[in-house]
């Protein structure tokens, strides 16, 4: 691909947008881009997207002509919702009329952000289509990859980018992690060296960024690499103190018990799966974004502990 000179960005003011903003600063003209709203009467995903409105698709492509590259970092983040048409119509039906306009406005390249939680709970993240939906969220967002994958056609390069669980000083994730690091429920299952998929903005950012900007096409999807943290150094980090060790049997059952109980409250599965994260890790395959030559521009601890700092600043 030929250098970008001309970037949109839909979802420009949200929280990962702003981070992609900021990271191709000094690379490319940036456009912010409205994400267009829709809507989906039935969340039958085995059947397929509904049928998109032609003239939606033309009014969309007007504003991509001339951009060289267009990233989707707008969508539903809320992973605890159970309003599963509208989660589809954000993060499934959204992302494929978006990806069908740039085809029509012959965009090079078309980066859409997903997420980790694609696979679930599978042992290890990777970029396979082995999707483990739990949730709503994770599924409206196994849907938005499949039919972005089905559509996948010249002349747009379709990229699918996976980042994990994204921390930032202020963000709810992180301050709900370091607050349960700091008191009496912090703890890791067994030894607490199991790898745990987490990722600063400022990475996520950035790698959208080379995404986005490689001469070389990458592949259709690709995952964020491991950063290097396991169970009990992210609650370290995040806490200030080292975590209580929990036996793994123990662990399981209560895990075990909570999948169970999902059955008649659906409801418990995203907390389920946190809690689950938070002791046992995931594994993470090795990526695209390492073998290309990408490298974070935070790494270590030194980024983690100063984003504690940085929340408190902001919580006083």
């Amino acid at each position: 691909m030929n250098q970008p000179r001309q970037i949109g960005v839909l979802g420009a003011r949200g929280f990962v947008g702003q981070a992609v903003v900021q990271a191709l600063e000094g690379q490319a003209t940036v456009i912010p881009l409205s994400a267009p709203r829709l809507n989906v009467e039935r969340s039958d995903v085995k059947s397929g997207p509904p049928i998109l409105d032609p003239q939606r698709v033309d009014d969309v492509a007007s504003s991509f002509l001339g951009l060289d590259v267009v990233i989707n970092a707008a969508g539903n983040p809320d992973a605890s919702s159970m309003d599963s048409q509208a989660l589809l119509a954000a993060n499934a039906l959204m992302p494929l009329l978006v990806y069908r306009a740039s085809q029509q406005a012959q965009v090079q390249r078309f980066v859409h952000i997903s997420s980790a939680v694609v696979q679930g709970d599978r042992p290890s993240l990777d970029a396979s289509p082995d999707w483990h939906p739990f949730s709503p969220y994770s599924q409206s967002k196994v849907a938005g990859e499949k039919w972005l994958l089905d559509a996948a056609g010249a002349p747009t390069e379709l990229v699918i980018y996976r980042p994990p669980s994204v921390h930032a000083p202020g963000r709810g994730v992180t301050v709900k992690i370091a607050r349960l690091a700091r008191g009496p429920g912090r703890s890791v299952a067994g030894s607490g060296d199991r790898p745990t998929p987490q990722a600063l903005l400022e990475n996520v950012g950035d790698a959208v960024r080379f995404l986005a900007t490689a001469e070389m096409a990458p592949p259709k999807v690709v995952h964020h690499p491991w950063e290097g943290m396991t169970t009990a150094t992210l609650m370290s980090a995040l806490g200030g103190r080292d975590p209580r060790c929990i036996p793994a049997s123990v662990c399981s059952v209560i895990c075990t018990t909570a999948r169970w109980s999902e059955r008649v409250l659906p409801r418990v599965a995203p907390n389920r799966r946190r809690l689950e994260m938070m002791w046992f890790g995931q594994g993470v395959a090795p990526s695209w974004l390492t073998t290309a030559g990408w490298r974070p521009p935070k790494s270590g601890l030194k980024p983690w502990v100063e984003l504690v700092a940085d929340s408190k600043e902001l919580e006083g």
